[in-house]
This record gives structure tokens, C-alpha cells and sequence, in this order.
């Protein structure tokens, strides 16, 4: 006898023939009392190991919509901060900026050789000469990138409706 072959016993045979609510008392042998989820020793193998810390993670992690960030004690003071969607750096307008910044500075370092004082002056001109305009400018850049990304995900819905 062994674990799977009792198991089948358990299942196939015993479950469907017993009344209700019996009481089944069992001994010790070790096919009895093989475990479910058993916690890894530190003799076991790294990929059990890891398998098991997997799971118990993924079954014990909030789920997105419960995670609270450091940033949100903006909450407390009546802001509400928004986060952009991972990995979509053209839908953040500051993006734009800072290549804009990139740009400044590489034109302005002909030489190669910025000191550190040279380097901090040359970045916050460069941050300094971004203007109220060219922000404005940014902002709707990333406006008419969302506004496409809704019609495209329209058109699409419109050839593959989802099927809920």
C-alpha cells in the first residue's frame, strides 16, 4: 500500500459508501498520514523549497486593489495621487521633459569634462528653462497618445467583443 493507492481507496471506494457524518478512525501507518502542503525542512531540496514559498506567498499576498504605497499619505492631506500604467512611459508627460532635459545637456557638454558643480549648475538650467508652455505642450502630447489608445481599444472591442 502507498499514499496514492490509498488515496484512490479513500475517494473511490470508502467517500461514496459511508452515512453521513461517520467517524473513521485511522492508524498511523505512514500512507495515513502523508501531508497536504507539508513545510519544507532544511534538508529538502532548493526547489521544493522554493515551490512551497511560491505558493504560500501567492496565497497570502493582498490583492492589488488592498496595496497601500508610501505615497499615499497624500490621501491623508486630500490629494489623490494616480498611477500611471507600468512600462507605458509615453503616457507620462514628465517623460517628455526629461528627454527634453537629456537633450539640453548633452548639447551643452562639448567637451566631456563637467566638475560636479558644473554638472548640478548645467541640470537645473536645464530643468529652469522648461517652460510653462512646453509643459502644456507635453501634457497634450500624452493626451492625443491616450485618446488613440482608447479609439485603437475601441476599434478592437468592436471586432472582438469580449465574451463575458
Amino acid at each position: 500500500m502507498n499514499q496514492e493507492n490509498f488515496t484512490e481507496w479513500l475517494t473511490e471506494k470508502l467517500l461514496p459508501n459511508i452515512p453521513e457524518h461517520s467517524v473513521i478512525v485511522m492508524d498511523n501507518a505512514p500512507y495515513h498520514s502523508v501531508q497536504e502542503d507539508k513545510v519544507p525542512t532544511k534538508s529538502a531540496l532548493k526547489t521544493d523549497i522554493i515551490a512551497w514559498l511560491t505558493k504560500k506567498v501567492q496565497l497570502h499576498r493582498p490583492p492589488d486593489e488592498e496595496k497601500i504605497y508610501k505615497i499615499d499619505i497624500l490621501k491623508l492631506h486630500g490629494h489623490t495621487p494616480i498611477r500611471t500604467p507600468p512600462y507605458m512611459c509615453e503616457l507620462n508627460p514628465i517623460e517628455l521633459a526629461w528627454a527634453r532635459i537629456k537633450h539640453l545637456m548633452k548639447c551643452r557638454n562639448t567637451t566631456g569634462e563637467f566638475s560636479i558643480n558644473a554638472l548640478k549648475e548645467a541640470t537645473q538650467e536645464a530643468i529652469k528653462s522648461i517652460t510653462k508652455e512646453e509643459w502644456i505642450k507635453y501634457c497634450q502630447h500624452v493626451i492625443k497618445i491616450e485618446d488613440n489608445y482608447w479609439e485603437n481599444d475601441q476599434l478592437l472591442e468592436e471586432v472582438q467583443p469580449l465574451n463575458y
